[in-house]
């Protein structure tokens, strides 16, 4: 007798019965943490029960509160964790430093043990905290968005319970002194190693990571971000409720005012060539520490007519499709930019630098073009040939869409998460059984 469809057994989740645990330090709203909660929607829709810790709660629970219709998580805070002085800080400076608790002693320490070997020691004691945590918490399987949370993922990695580092940032060196910088490399070093599984958002990241601390390729993957294919409203309007002069060829530039960003050889291309971007703007889309010095500059070098400032848009992949095309200076830390993504996807090709994985989001010649980092000249020669080809332009605009809809969806993106997760727990038991 033949089974009808509905005497057909639906197909077992991939990660039913299972409790992942996922740790961010990142506490902002960009990129990296919009894809860390797709990472999570990704595990809970593929049956897994969710356990989130972040440094500070506030901008995870925001995201979470916006997917309430399709995300459960359970939220612990973590004030101990690896991340006190921030995402970008090295690894082992990034642990507070510890401070023995009885006075005499701590006076002593601080005043004849380097602070390099102090934030060393705060390193391995948030390792062993976290591990203490897990243990009041278990876990099948920990997710790690390692961008300052190296002790995190070195306390998962005893043996215990498996740990996937995914890596957001391309590789960029440490500061400071020589014992800084070597316990810097030692605390990463030691988190890659202590990981099952390294997930990187490019291949060129990977290969930095990777060649940098011997890590074996065979045990990373490469999951591009993904971005979700949006209706946007007409182009026209967007423009003119921008305020666009009609006629004029529109660059969007997203992104943090910050030095990684690179605005100022934005800005210097454009006072170089003053003349030959009379008929542009540029809608700079974003805030951050560099804002008011940025705008000193506009103002001094004559491009107020060119340039506007508009601060973060919840409207981004509406300016993004209004816009002609898209403009990515940054100079370091970048790896592969969701916002360029979002361009891409809405149709709008790129000008990007050379840093981490933009490279592989942008197809030189088809759907943008590919500069060297601060290269201001080579800057303006990429965006002055957009301007002055608009039948090129147009080609451009087709093939991104094209494109970003084959390699950026993130559908893809999120079933490359539970694959990833689903290979790892292979055959493993239940930490909980």
């Amino acid at each position: 007798m033949l089974s009808t469809p509905s005497s057909i057994p639906a197909a077992p989740l991939p990660l039913a019965g299972r409790r992942i645990g996922f740790y961010t330090s990142v506490v902002g709203m960009g990129g990296s943490e919009v894809v860390f909660a797709d990472a999570m929607e990704a595990a809970h829709r593929a049956g897994a029960e969710l356990v989130c810790w972040s440094e500070s709660g506030a901008a995870i629970r925001q995201i979470v509160a916006s997917r309430a219709d399709r995300l459960r998580v359970t939220h612990r805070a973590w004030p101990a964790a690896a991340a006190a002085a921030g995402p970008t800080e090295p690894a082992a400076r990034a642990a507070p430093a510890l401070r023995p608790r009885i006075k005499p002693l701590a006076v002593m320490w601080h005043r004849l043990v380097p602070v390099s070997v102090r934030r060393w020691a705060g390193f391995c004691q948030s390792a062993r905290a976290f591990r203490a945590e897990l243990r009041r918490v278990p876990v099948d399987l920990l997710f790690v968005n390692v961008n300052g949370s190296e002790a995190v993922s070195l306390a998962g990695g005893d043996g215990r319970v498996p740990v996937v580092n995914c890596y957001h940032l391309s590789f960029t060196r440490s500061s400071g002194g020589r014992l800084a910088r070597f316990g810097d490399w030692a605390a990463r070093r030691a988190t890659m190693r202590a990981g099952a599984l390294a997930v990187h958002v490019s291949a060129a990241a990977r290969d930095q990571w990777s060649g940098q601390f011997g890590y074996p390729t065979d045990r990373t993957r490469v999951i591009y971000n993904g971005v979700e294919p949006t209706a946007v409203p007409d182009r026209a309007a967007t423009r003119a409720a921008l305020g666009v002069p009609e006629g004029a060829f529109v660059f969007c530039a997203p992104g943090r005012l910050d030095d990684n960003k690179g605005h100022r050889y934005l800005l210097q291309a454009l006072q170089t060539n003053k003349e030959q971007f009379s008929n542009s703007c540029v809608l700079i889309c974003g805030d951050g520490s560099l804002r008011p010095a940025l705008e000193h500059f506009v103002s001094q070098s004559g491009l107020g007519g060119i340039v506007r400032f508009l601060g973060w848009r919840n409207d981004l992949p509406e300016i993004l499709h209004a816009a002609d095309c898209t403009v990515l200076s940054s100079v370091s830390s970048e790896n592969l930019s969701v916002a360029v993504l979002e361009s891409l996807m809405v149709g709008t090709p790129a000008v990007v630098t050379r840093v981490g994985g933009m490279a592989e989001a942008v197809r030189e010649g088809e759907t943008g073009y590919v500069v060297p980092p601060r290269d201001s000249a080579a800057l303006a020669a990429a965006m002055l040939r957009l301007c002055s080809k608009q039948d090129l332009a147009r080609e451009m605009r087709a093939a991104a869409r094209r494109d970003a809809q084959v390699r950026f969806t993130r559908e893809r993106m999120m079933a490359e998460y539970v694959a990833v997760f689903a290979e790892v727990l292979g055959g493993r038991n239940r930490t909980r059984e």
